[in-house]
């Protein structure tokens, strides 16, 4: 992974890739890259790792999904749920296909753009993680009166 300096433009309060690896939103540190294709805490936590393979594995070997140089597939899946286009524009993709805008990145260019890729992804596992579920239920029920 290179790291160099990029922000990604999104709607609330852009997230800073700084020279040092730090990934920050609102001044808070979220988590750290390195060149090794690492993700962690803050503190050395380690958050996932990017294989050779383009796999990312989390921590206790969980699937993380899989990277590109310019997408990202979730985990389980063999298509990509994002990607960055050649101006920076991240595009998410749902189920169904449909594709949404969340932003762009300013200074992704070169090898970089693969570590925008990574952490855009990180960000959106993080996002889904978070996002309530709504589910259905079905049942009979027996009244006595």
């Amino acid at each position: 992974m290179a790291i160099g300096p990029a922000t990604w433009h999104r709607p609330g309060d852009p997230v800073v890739l700084g020279a040092d690896g730090k990934v920050t939103q609102d001044g808070d540190v979220l988590f750290v890259v390195d060149a090794a294709g690492r993700v962690y805490e803050e503190d050395g936590e380690p958050i996932a790792v990017v294989q050779e393979d383009g796999h990312l594995v989390g921590r206790d070997n969980a699937s993380m999904g899989r990277l590109g140089p310019v997408t990202a597939a979730f985990p389980g899946s063999d298509w990509a749920w994002l990607s960055i286009g050649s101006r920076g524009e991240v595009t998410r993709y749902d189920a169904d296909g449909d594709r949404s805008q969340d932003g762009y990145w300013e200074g992704c260019t070169g090898p970089v753009i693969r570590t925008c890729t990574l952490i855009t992804h990180v960000i959106a596992l993080r996002d889904y993680v978070r996002q309530p579920r709504v589910s259905v239920g079905v049942g009979i029920g027996i009244g006595i009166h």
